[in-house]
């Protein structure tokens, strides 16, 4: 008998998945690198270590979505489609074998996962924070007093709709399990335990295995609530139990045999700590790049803007300290002085300081001018576990303009603060049509120097969906930061990271934006831009764009961004009055 709805508590539907699983990674690389610090271990062993837990966690969430003849297309690089899927068991398996190679590579003896099996209850919280809000991982139908119900337009509520269960013109699903609270409070249980329980165990790895029995016990009793989704091994029944929770209590049986023969007549030992393996080291962390570059077609664009700065600065850390193993102390400031002389005078332009002279004093000017861009993205929707319940194609019109003072002291620096003002449709043909209009006023201030240089600012929203523009509704307005940052050589080549800044001429298709930018002459000349651009759904694609200066008054930016769909943006600006001065001479 189907239970009715109950109307108790109605969970309005909130997609925070993707910020609960970058606290999640975030969180987890901090705490690993701390725990390590606080335990000695070899900076650059652990940090080697820590990029393998990284990169192997993430691949081996997609571990078992895809079949073996999938992987072989996976990767030669001509895979049809990823499918965005991702299954934590996966993730810890890979993660467990993958550790064990690294650790006999590096000749790392120490301890590890007593630690990082601490964090392990913490990831379930903050996972299953997200799937409450989504609505994804919930448990089956139920009556229950704290069952909770998922409002319109949630999953669930079409699953149910579909599967005749409610009736239309009912505006919640029926009453489910809240399993998300359950693992919630399962976890800070474990983690409890764990911690009372870390130091009555004698030999190393065994509060390992007691904290994957605890954990294992839990979910095989949370399987009895849940509903199975689309995962086959909990879809599968045998003897009144699913494939997963027989897989959990062969598992927890061979753990639990490992654990008391471990324990049984262990005597306490003191942990040694291995010497560190440098080249070792450096040796992994390129392998887990180049790992990573082969599989990047499976990876989500967040994934990758958390992966690939991490293993950079691995490989920064790592260069470094090889640096300062090859080179004595007398010969260390003189080769780097050298690096640096070499990487300065790479420059084809030499400044000198300007005379202040009449004409030159006047160093700032206006400019202003229209933006404006159209193109399609597509719009994904997933449930926590990242299975891909439905694909959007939305298009998209942005028209607007940009009023800027603009003040340089001398030609390698530049001083703009100005307002941009632009607006949005973005809409879609669909069953349930989603139709956006507003309009967003974006104050900033930019500081460009030869190196280095940002830009501050926020997007003032007035979002007006369909129904309010129907019945006259001004929408409710809110805020959005609007950063970006470059470093390198600002004539000759430099990285940007952008965050909303260009969203006034890009569009939806570009909120996150990380690439190179190439010159193309000296500090204000033309140049070329090119990287990885996120849409609001974390789809990645590609831009390709850059600054040209028609004459000395007006500036051209197109861009054109890649992904599903193709998109095409310009803006344009006109300098009144920057002819009039010559901050600086220059000698080529």
């Amino acid at each position: 008998m189907v239970p009715t709805n109950v109307l108790l508590f109605v969970v309005q539907p909130v997609n925070i998945f993707w910020l609960m699983y970058s606290i999640t990674m975030v969180s987890g690389i901090l705490f690993m690198l701390v725990w390590g610090l606080r335990q000695k271990y070899p900076p650059a062993s652990w940090i080697a270590i820590v990029s393998a837990v990284l990169v192997f966690f993430v691949v081996g969430l997609k571990l078992f979505a895809y079949s073996w003849a999938e992987w072989g297309l996976i990767f030669t690089g001509s895979l049809a489609e990823a499918k965005q899927v991702k299954y934590a068991p996966g993730g810890l398996l890979l993660v467990a074998v993958g550790i064990l190679l690294v650790r006999r590579s590096l000749k790392f003896s120490a301890p590890i996962f007593d630690g990082m099996v601490l964090f392990l209850p913490l990831l379930g919280v903050f996972q299953r924070v997200g799937c409450f809000l989504n609505g994804c991982c919930h448990g089956t139908v139920t009556d229950v007093p704290w069952a909770v119900q998922y409002a319109w337009p949630s999953a669930l509520f079409f699953r149910h709709y579909d599967q005749g269960l409610i009736e239309a013109g009912q505006s919640a699903s029926l009453g489910v399990h809240p399993t998300q609270l359950y693992t919630i409070v399962g976890n800070l249980i474990v983690l409890g335990i764990i911690l009372f329980m870390r130091k009555r165990f004698r030999s190393p790895g065994s509060l390992t295995i007691f904290a994957m029995l605890l954990l294992g016990g839990f979910r095989f009793v949370l399987e009895f609530f849940r509903e199975p989704g689309n995962i086959l091994w909990a879809q599968t029944y045998w003897q009144s139990l699913n494939l997963l929770q027989w897989v959990i209590l062969l598992l927890m049986g061979v753990f639990g045999y490992v654990l008391w023969r471990k324990e049984r007549g262990a005597k306490s030992v003191a942990i040694t700590l291995s010497e560190e393996q440098l080249l070792r080291s450096t040796g992994v962390v390129l392998f887990l790049f180049l790992f990573l570059w082969q599989l990047r077609g499976i990876m989500d664009g967040m994934e990758l803007l958390l992966m690939y700065p991490f293993l950079t600065g691995a490989l920064a850390f790592m260069a470094f300290r090889l640096f300062h193993e090859i080179t004595t102390p007398v010969s260390r400031g003189i080769v780097a002085s050298m690096l640096l002389v070499a990487f300065l005078s790479m420059s084809q332009t030499v400044y000198q300081a300007a005379e202040d002279t009449g004409d030159q004093k006047n160093r700032g000017w206006f400019s202003f001018g229209p933006a404006g861009g159209l193109g399609a993205y597509e719009e994904v929707h997933t449930n926590c576990e990242g299975e891909i319940v439905d694909r959007y194609k939305r298009d998209f019109t942005i028209y607007g303009g940009t009023a800027s003072w603009h003040y340089m002291p001398r030609t390698d620096r530049h001083i703009e603060i100005g307002i941009r003002s632009y607006h949005v449709q973005d809409r879609i043909n669909h069953e349930y049509p989603s139709n956006y209009r507003f309009t967003n006023f974006n104050p900033f201030v930019r500081y460009d120097m030869k190196y280095f240089g940002t830009s501050l600012g926020f997007i003032y929203n007035n979002e007006r969906k369909q129904e309010d523009i129907e019945d006259g509704s001004v929408g409710e307005p809110f805020l959005i930061p609007s950063i970006s940052a470059w470093g390198g050589k600002r004539d000759l080549v430099f990285g940007e990271l952008d965050i909303f800044n260009r969203y006034s001429y890009v569009g939806p298709v570009g909120n996150f934006q990380i690439g190179m930018g190439f010159a193309l002459g000296g500090f204000n000349s033309n140049l070329v831009r090119i990287g990885l651009a996120l849409n609001q759904e974390t789809r990645a694609g590609f831009y390709l764009g850059g600054e040209w200066l028609i004459n000395r008054d007006v500036t051209l930016a197109p861009m054109f961004t890649i992904g599903r769909y193709p998109a095409f943006s310009i803006n344009m600006k006109w300098h009144l009055g920057k002819n009039r001065w010559t901050p600086v001479k220059e000698m080529h």
